[in-house]
């Protein structure tokens, strides 16, 4: 990852796992020591099994903050994989994340539309993040991947629906603009179809709220890493202002974790 970075010219990177992966903080860890003025970590837990033992869920946390780790990643399709499917905000959650915000650090959000892949049980799913937004109004959160794009795609666009902004009525919100993993088999390199959807989140949002990500090594199935960035850097000039790409590009992150 890092000769990726050299080559592409990339100062850092922020690393997240999915838990399907199994429960790597302790390599996520060694990774950032090993690289630490290159990478950062987020932490994982067992998702589905906050209920069963939230204490348990929190120290698997705070150890893995302790070892270095910058924030969480929570991911409810892990839920729904366990045959979870009660909100992850419900008072039997109230421990863990009373808890997980007591520590200071932000929470990534990876939300998918559960359990039917369709825009109403995906909004269900972002209520309960808005509802958690509200709850703890002064964590920074970060709804990784973007949104569902493909929900979204109308012939040779995306159209996307007013519903999915309600959760950045909250200021502590923030966007990860992640498109070649969902739409790479749909669209192709400079991706210009985007363009629309990208001027239109910033605006919405403002862009010291947006954020690039990669989903690295997986998207290179249908790119590389140089044009998931230079989707942003070099093809949206014009489209956004130097300062929009500079903050999509490194400034948000820079601010959310204070670098």
């Amino acid at each position: 990852m890092v000769a990726q970075m050299d080559h592409v010219g990339v100062d850092r990177a922020l690393l997240h796992v999915n838990p399907i992966m199994g429960l790597l903080n302790d390599f996520t860890a060694q990774c950032v020591r090993d690289f630490p003025n290159r990478l950062l970590g987020l932490a994982s837990v067992k998702e589905w099994e906050l209920e069963k033992d939230p204490q348990a869920a929190l120290a698997e946390v705070e150890n893995a903050y302790q070892l270095g780790l910058c924030g969480l990643q929570f991911n409810n399709s892990a839920r729904f994989r366990h045959g979870i499917t009660s909100s992850w905000n419900s008072k039997a959650c109230r421990h863990f994340w009373d808890g997980v915000t007591a520590l200071g650090k932000p929470v990534f959000f990876t939300i998918k539309a559960e359990p039917r892949p369709l825009l109403e049980d995906y909004l269900v799913q972002l209520d309960i993040w808005q509802n958690w937004l509200e709850t703890y109004p002064d964590t920074p959160s970060v709804l990784t991947h973007g949104f569902p794009w493909r929900l979204f795609l109308h012939d040779d666009h995306l159209e996307i629906p007013d519903a999915v902004f309600r959760p950045f009525l909250t200021s502590s919100a923030r966007l990860q603009l992640l498109f070649q993993i969902s739409l790479g088999s749909v669209f192709d390199y400079p991706y210009l179809e985007l363009h629309s959807a990208i001027a239109q989140l910033g605006e919405k949002l403002g862009t010291d709220r947006l954020m690039w990500g990669t989903d690295m090594p997986n998207v290179e199935r249908f790119c590389n890493y140089r044009q998931t960035l230079d989707a942003f850097r070099t093809h949206c000039k014009g489209l956004i202002s130097e300062q929009d790409i500079a903050n999509i590009t490194g400034k948000t992150v820079q601010r959310l974790f204070s670098l």
